[in-house]
Parts: C-alpha cells; sequence; structure tokens
C-alpha cells in the first residue's frame, strides 16, 4: 500500500511546470489537479495517446486536450526525432493532424 494525494490536496503556492506520463491516466490527474492548474497556471508536458487515454480512463482524446484549452492552454505537439515543438490552434486541430505517432508529448 502507497498514500496518495492529489494535487489540488496538496495546496500549493506555487508550481511551475507538471509533467504527466501515466499510460492513459493522464484525465485522472488533471481530474486531481483542477483547482491547481487553474489558480497556479502551470506550464504542463503530457504524454498523449489517442488509443491508451479512452481505455484506461474512459476519456474522449477530445476531451482530455480540450481540458485545457477550455482554459486557455495553447497546445503544441514536441516531436521525438528532433524535439521540435509544433502549435496547435485547436485540440481538435492536433487530433485532426496527429496520424499514426502514438506517444508523442504535448506540451501544454
Amino acid at each position: 500500500m502507497v498514500a496518495t494525494s492529489t494535487l489540488d490536496e496538496q495546496n500549493l503556492d506555487r508550481i511551475d511546470l507538471i509533467k504527466i506520463d501515466v499510460e492513459g491516466a493522464e484525465p485522472l490527474v488533471t481530474a486531481g489537479a483542477v483547482e491547481t492548474i487553474e489558480r497556479l497556471r502551470p506550464a504542463v508536458i503530457s504524454e498523449f495517446s489517442c488509443e491508451l487515454v479512452p481505455r484506461v480512463s474512459g476519456v474522449a482524446p477530445i476531451d482530455y486536450l480540450r481540458f485545457f484549452t477550455d482554459r486557455s492552454y495553447t497546445v503544441h505537439v514536441i516531436e521525438r526525432v528532433d524535439g521540435t515543438p509544433t502549435r496547435y490552434e485547436s485540440a481538435q486541430d492536433l487530433l485532426d493532424n496527429w496520424g499514426d505517432n502514438p506517444g508523442r508529448w504535448v506540451d501544454l
């Protein structure tokens, strides 16, 4: 057994960056960090899988991305090959251009 808590339960005064890589459970992490993200607006780097997010979390990929865009975050994808960030205008724009590149990093 391991004790856990959410970011919101920590009532942090400052947080600059959140990195999320939990194999499809990313929406579950953000569900426990809503207040922290809204209040402190940290940069967020998240692994993202169109396949794993709904299977593990029961959340549609578009809804996970819109969690951030609805809070005025800008979505970028960090390419695996060279680390180049590509900006997307919306969550739908990212999904329309996702292709078959699993596991790319989403920088929010």
